[in-house]
């Protein structure tokens, strides 16, 4: 009776036991990935269903590339900044979001930056072994007299077959709402295409490129953030979703 009784009493306690509550970051892995953070000085959390990444200031994030050696045109990517791995794909597909990325007006430039400010975020695609292809979006302005923030979207390639080692384009203009874009890239069998809308329902495209993956190619993309200023940004992400593009 003893024993029966004690173990009623052992049930019980353990039944009452309290359940841990997720972390902001766990609510963030639930819904996007793993975190990866080399610095360990970024601020993941979910707002509702937004995703907020807070950056810390005085210092330089991003993806920056260098040659193997002096011989070659395949390049090497090191990546510093935080990034979320995403789950692999398999065919062809389309990936949207909605970035918010505000500057504030009280930031200004690190002395190694050329006087330039940036702060958003971007994909990598990695898929063979050695073969990286990174796009980004960052709301970046000068910091000069009369300048505007802008939206510029950097290209990095690490492979002879995607033939790119860095660039930029101003396609999308100024946003209807402050600091807001939606965008939208597609991997199809004519290759990589970017676009943007900023609000007014009309769907620019940013670039377009015969570089491409496979069908059968296994990616693996991760959410990556950028940040240049000596002042903590916020980068806020909505609407994300990948969606296959179906067979022909």
């Amino acid at each position: 009776m003893r024993a029966f009784l004690a173990s009623l009493f052992l049930a019980t306690v353990l039944q009452a036991a309290p359940v841990p509550k997720p972390t902001d970051r766990d609510k963030v892995e639930a819904k996007f990935g793993k975190i990866v953070d080399p610095r360990g000085d970024a601020d993941f959390k979910m707002d509702g269903d937004t995703l907020v990444v807070t950056l810390p200031g005085d210092v330089r994030l991003g993806v920056s590339s260098r040659p193997k050696d002096s011989e070659s045109a395949d390049y090497v990517f090191t990546r510093t900044s935080p990034a979320i791995k995403l789950k692999d794909i398999k065919g062809y597909f389309e990936i949207e979001f909605v970035i918010t990325a505000p500057l504030s007006p009280k930031a200004g430039a690190l002395p190694e930056n050329d006087a330039e400010i940036h702060i958003g975020a971007g994909i990598q695609y990695d898929c063979k072994p050695g073969e990286t292809f990174c796009i980004g979006y960052l709301n970046s302005c000068e910091m000069k007299a009369g300048s505007e923030s802008k939206l510029w979207i950097p290209v990095l390639s690490s492979s002879r077959r995607f033939g790119f080692q860095g660039g930029g384009w101003n396609g999308c203009g100024q946003p209807e709402k402050p600091d807001r874009w939606k965008i939208r890239q597609r991997f199809d069998e004519k290759g990589i295409h970017l676009s943007c809308d900023t609000g007014d329902g009309k769907e620019r495209k940013i670039f377009s490129s015969g570089l491409s993956f496979g069908r059968e190619e296994v990616v693996k993309p991760s959410l990556y953030f950028y940040h240049s200023s000596d002042t903590k940004h916020e980068v806020r992400i909505d609407d994300f979703k990948i969606t296959p593009i179906e067979n022909k």
